[in-house]
């Protein structure tokens, strides 16, 4: 099975720790994937969302057999996918889920989650300042029987323990 990971927008938070994800996770994959963004390669400040959803759809076009593990806005963006049948990963894990940004930009969330048959582990800190856990499971919970939810303690939006993700989702995919 292939994974694809997807970080969010700022490289320098983020390109190098999802370097480490992709190290860690190797050995539970036969493939590994990362989304390097054009906004990084340019040198831009902010991402084009529309831009990179098209770049990354037309990279992930040949895969088959697939998670998907995306932090913040991309998990966004991986369940709108779904939800538009242009992805059919196998299982997902979202990595604080930002959940603000969906009712700023009045996202339809619960059409895009409702009944979902697609097994999804949500790993959120407790505060997180973009969602906390029992936000998050509060909104989340009903929506699908195939959502697990694990919290994680502390109040930062990096999830910077890799070692415990990898546990976290070696546990879910076994």
């Amino acid at each position: 099975m292939k994974l694809i990971l997807l970080a969010w927008n700022n490289k320098n938070s983020n390109q190098d720790w999802i370097q480490e994800v992709e190290k860690k996770f190797a050995d539970l994959f036969d493939q590994t994937y990362i989304q390097h963004y054009d906004h990084w390669i340019k040198g831009s400040p902010n991402i084009d969302l529309e831009n990179e959803s098209n770049i990354f759809l037309q990279n992930v076009d040949w895969v088959s057999d697939y998670v998907i593990f995306a932090k913040s806005a991309w998990a966004v963006l991986a369940i709108k996918s779904i939800y538009e049948k242009n992805l059919n990963p196998k299982s997902c894990i979202f990595v604080g889920m930002p959940m603000g940004m969906i009712f700023r930009n009045e996202f339809p969330y619960e059409n895009w989650f409702k009944n979902s048959k697609i097994p999804t582990l949500f790993i959120q800190k407790t505060n997180d300042p973009i969602c906390s856990y029992q936000e998050l499971k509060n909104l989340l919970w009903w929506l699908s029987d195939s959502f697990q939810f694990v919290e994680v303690e502390w109040n930062t939006h990096h999830y910077e323990d890799v070692d415990l993700l990898r546990n976290l989702v070696g546990e879910f995919i076994d």
